[in-house]
């Protein structure tokens, strides 16, 4: 009988040190909900939403040129400088078209990836 419980009590053990681990690791792959990465593609959803909206009100159609950023300004919260917030880890975002999904320079050069999902 002792050897049983000695064997449950490190299985217990090794269970507890192997949550840990998977914990741990979690924490590394997949960033808090706060992330640089999640800004960034707050930041892209704000922008595709800007553009169809000035599309919308332009009469536009899918292909159209957009000079970005100064087209979307009017239709996007600006930040304390009165320009489209940037992507909080120096990427570079980019539209050129109506239809077109807005861009971050980033995109899946980092991870987490910036780029709309």
């Amino acid at each position: 009988m002792p050897l049983k419980g000695g064997l449950n009590q490190f299985g217990i053990q090794t269970n507890v040190g192997f949550l840990k681990l998977s914990h741990h690791g979690r924490q590394i792959n997949q960033p808090p909900n706060g992330s640089p990465a999640n800004a960034c593609i707050n930041n892209l959803r704000q922008i595709d939403a800007a553009a169809q909206q000035f599309a919308l009100e332009k009469n536009l159609k899918t292909g159209d040129k957009i000079n970005f950023p100064d087209d979307l300004a009017p239709y996007i919260k600006l930040n304390s400088q009165g320009k489209i917030p940037p992507c909080p880890q120096g990427g570079v975002y980019s539209l050129k078209k109506v239809g077109d999904t807005p861009t971050c320079s980033l995109g899946t050069n980092i991870i987490p990836f910036h780029v709309l999902p």
